[in-house]
């Protein structure tokens, strides 16, 4: 199976979207809002720590079972 790598970035920037209109929430929080338009906790779950590595997201905390807490950089 071959990907694109422009998919891979719209998703980076629907996720980075998504982020900032809801900061300090987990990967899974996340895809549970946003499940109804395709964007599952995995999809953030693979997004967020790529977008933190290009600078873009980072850890702002950690929730009650150390899941990570997420906001745009």
């Amino acid at each position: 199976m071959t990907h694109n790598l422009k998919d891979y970035d719209r998703q980076r920037h629907e996720v980075l979207k998504r982020l900032d209109l809801h900061p300090g929430l987990t990967s899974k929080e996340l895809g549970q809002i946003y499940a109804s338009e395709g964007y599952d906790r995995y999809v953030f779950a693979r997004r967020l720590p790529e977008l933190r590595d290009l600078g873009l997201a980072k850890v702002v905390g950690r929730g009650e079972r150390n899941q990570q807490l997420w906001e745009s950089h």
